[in-house]
């Protein structure tokens, strides 16, 4: 006997007291007094509801009792079928009936925190629905219903429970499971409905999916406290980046402010596009001389004369970005060659060196390379002539 007792002790804790749940009761039950077990129903059954132990696993508990035979477990199985049925016996709000008028079967609704939708039968039938067990109260053999004792609302709400299923998603969120966690489990491909342009599903048992957050957690007050702990540090996490960011951006405005700039054009030059990257983006670290280097770059090809040839390259590039790159990795790539273009079209378009250094328009930052790819260009263009020239002295000797 005390072997027996340990081994019932260590079942309803390792899974909560609808594990403990047999075909038989426990050695003593019969002599349980009524107040007691109203407390092991609540204590020990409905107050661990939860999405790991629903109401469908009440429901099936709950079955279960009311089979045994034994007084104590039907008194048992009585307060889990009221739990998943408050109202069942309940007379109907206010009184109303099948010929009380539309406001006020939607009123005697909204007082039991029922839709109000529908038509007058409608609204009558979900009132009955929660207050009766089903429209007749009587087995096929006209005896008293004395199993699963529910209401028609709540039958037809758990009605297949047991064949529900989750998506892949759901399980990986709700239960806090790994996706390898998941495809180990038996799947299932469901369809969209006929005319949806939704795309098949991968399912899996939810009763599955519940067992293996069980043995994975062992409760759902451990996934629960997981789930705060991963969203503290999560917050921690954001919280630090807002933070590292702010004090960024400080550092970026106070350089362009050393470099003459007054707010109005650090407040443009900081809100066009591609400045995200030197805030969180791949230039995040970069030395704030070159952060900013990249921020007056950007600002002069896309807002100045040369704009045009800033959003020609940028709308006409056929370059591919590396695969598997992030999508803001490859935005500031494309950035980065449409300012490349923009720089050309300036070197083309100068009449001499001093025209480029006498340009206003042109940061100190950029001037280095424009006044590099103005000598490469020259060099180049030297180079042709000289190629030129030996050819054609060549053809008249």
């Amino acid at each position: 006997m005390p072997s027996r007792r340990r081994r019932a002790r260590g079942t309803a804790g390792s899974g909560g007291a609808a594990a403990a749940v047999g075909s038989s009761p426990p050695a003593g039950l019969a002599d349980v007094p009524p107040d007691l077990l109203s407390h092991i129903a609540q204590l020990g059954f409905i107050s661990q509801l939860s999405p790991l132990y629903d109401r469908g696993d009440l429901l099936q508990q709950a079955s279960m009792l009311a089979c045994v035979g034994n007084s104590s477990c039907t008194l048992l199985a009585k307060e889990l079928f009221k739990a998943l049925s408050s109202r069942l016996g309940q007379p109907l709000p206010n009184g109303v009936t099948q010929k009380s008028t539309a406001a006020a079967l939607k009123a005697a609704l909204r007082e039991w925190g029922l839709p109000v939708s529908g038509n007058k039968a409608e609204l009558h039938q979900r009132l009955l629905d929660e207050a009766r067990v089903q429209d007749s109260e009587t087995d096929e053999q006209g005896r008293p219903l004395q199993h699963c004792l529910v209401s028609a609302a709540t039958r037809r709400q758990l009605a297949g429970v047991a064949q529900a299923r989750v998506s892949k998603s759901k399980a990986k969120s709700l239960f806090r499971l790994c996706q390898y966690q998941v495809e180990q489990l038996p799947s299932s491909l469901e369809y969209p409905a006929p005319g949806s342009r939704g795309l098949p599903v991968v399912t899996y048992l939810l009763a599955d999916v519940k067992q293996l957050a069980l043995r994975a957690h062992g409760s759902w007050q451990a996934i629960e406290e997981e789930k705060r702990k991963s969203k503290e540090d999560w917050d921690q996490i954001v919280r630090e980046g807002k933070e590292n960011t702010a004090r960024r951006e400080a550092d970026v405005r106070a350089e362009l402010a050393r470099r003459g700039r007054d707010t109005a054009d650090i407040d443009a030059m900081l809100g066009c596009s591609g400045m995200d990257s030197i805030l969180w983006g791949t230039r995040e670290n970069a030395p704030l001389s070159e952060a900013v280097d990249w921020v007056e770059r950007v600002h002069w090809a896309i807002s100045g004369e040369w704009q045009a040839d800033f959003l020609a390259a940028f709308a006409d590039d056929e370059w591919q970005p590396p695969r598997g790159a992030a999508q803001y990795v490859a935005k500031e790539l494309r950035i980065l060659r449409a300012t490349d273009a923009a720089l050309e079209a300036r070197v083309e378009a100068a009449d001499s060196l001093e025209d480029l250094e006498g340009d206003a328009s042109i940061p100190s930052s950029l001037l280095p390379e424009l006044l590099e790819q103005w000598t490469a260009s020259v060099d180049a263009d030297a180079a042709k002539w000289g190629e030129a020239e030996g050819g054609d002295y060549g053809s008249d000797s």
